[in-house]
C-alpha cells in the first residue's frame, strides 16, 4: 500500500496453499519477512521472505515435524545470521502435549539452531502463542500459558539466551490479575538488570 495516498501497490498470494500471516518484521534494505501458518494436514510454521518494491517471493520455507501442528505467531530479525522465529507446537492427538518453540534461521531460511518448551503433565502449566522482543542483545519471550487443555493461565515470561536459545530466566506473572493476555508490546532496558514491560491484562 502507498504511505502517501493509501492505494494498493500490489496483491501477492504467497502460497497455493492455504495461509494465515500472524506477523512481520523488516531488514532495513527493502525486505519483509513473514511468519504464520500453513494449513495442512499437520499445521506448519511458515516463513516467508517477500521483496517490498516488487512483491517478489524471495524464499518461502515451513517447519514442522509429524503429528504435530505448528504455528509461527512471531519474528524477529537481528541480522542475515539471527532471525528468530517463535510459535506453538500442540500434538495432533493429545492437546496436553503442547508448547513454545523459538527456532534461529539465517537467510535464506536455513535453521541454526531451535528449541522447544514442552510441557506434558496434566498438572503442569503450558504456554502457546509466544510473542519475541530483542532488544539491546537480549532476547524475551512472553505467552498465554494454559492450565489443562485450554483453560486460561497466568502470563509467562523467559529471558531467552539468542545463542543457544536456552531459558536464563522464567516466570508466571499472575498476581493483580487472575489471567493476563500475552501482549508483551515493549521491553525498555533500565539500570542494572532492570526492564520494563508493556501489555495488556483482562481484569
Amino acid at each position: 500500500v502507498n504511505a502517501t495516498n493509501y492505494s494498493v501497490n500490489y496483491v501477492k498470494s504467497l502460497s497455493s496453499a492455504t495461509v494465515t500471516a500472524n506477523d512481520f518484521t523488516l531488514d532495513g534494505a527493502g525486505n519483509c519477512y513473514i511468519a504464520g501458518i500453513r494449513s495442512g494436514l499437520d499445521n506448519e510454521a511458515m516463513v516467508v521472505k517477500v521483496n517490498l518494491s516488487s512483491g517478489a517471493v524471495l524464499w518461502n520455507n515451513s517447519f514442522t515435524h509429524a503429528s504435530y501442528d505448528e504455528s509461527a505467531t512471531s519474528i524477529v530479525y537481528v541480522n542475515s545470521n539471527s532471525i528468530y522465529v517463535a510459535g506453538s507446537s500442540v500434538s495432533t492427538s493429545n492437546m496436553l502435549d503442547r508448547g513454545n518453540f523459538i527456532i534461529k534461521i539465517a537467510d535464506p531460511g536455513t535453521v541454526v539452531t531451535s528449541s522447544i518448551y514442552r510441557y506434558t503433565t496434566c498438572s503442569s502449566i503450558r504456554e502457546g502463542n509466544p510473542n519475541l522482543v530483542y532488544d539491546n542483545g537480549e532476547l524475551f519471550m512472553s505467552s498465554t500459558s494454559y492450565v489443562g487443555h485450554d483453560g486460561n493461565g497466568p502470563l509467562y515470561i523467559a529471558k531467552i539466551d539468542p545463542t543457544t536459545l536456552s531459558i536464563l530466566n522464567q516466570k508466571h506473572y499472575d498476581t493483580g490479575a487472575a489471567y493476563m493476555n500475552s501482549e508483551m508490546t515493549k521491553v525498555v532496558g533500565t539500570t542494572g538488570t532492570k526492564f520494563l514491560l508493556s501489555g495488556s491484562a483482562p481484569f
